[in-house]
């Protein structure tokens, strides 16, 4: 049986945002395969926005910063693809999830 495809991969990522002096992100290497369910946990600044930022385009396109080694969402390198090819593929889920939506009905 052929193993799943990854679909996210983080190689030495590390990410520093222009108005800090030290990465938020250090050396991160995570492989997520197609099918898998990921929880990303850890303390308040510990860096899992900055981590969802990175996968669904808004770094480095929209948050500028520093980064060295790679992350491919689906084969594509972060620093190569604008966020609007990740659309299809990437989305995210906030805390307050209901907060997300601008209206609750279709008028």
């Amino acid at each position: 049986m052929k193993p799943p495809e990854p679909v996210i991969v983080f190689d030495h990522f590390s990410f520093r945002y222009e108005s800090q002096t030290e990465p938020t992100l250090v050396d991160i290497s995570l492989t997520i395969h197609k099918g898998e369910k990921v929880l990303i946990l850890g303390p308040s600044g510990s860096g899992k926005s900055t981590l969802g930022s990175v996968i669904n385009g808004l770094i480095p396109y929209y948050y500028k910063g520093e980064i060295t080694g790679t992350c491919h969402v689906n084969g594509i390198e972060v620093q190569d693809a604008a966020a609007k090819h990740r659309l299809g593929c990437v989305g995210t889920v906030l805390r307050d999830s209901d907060a997300q939506f601008v209206a609750l009905s279709v008028g």
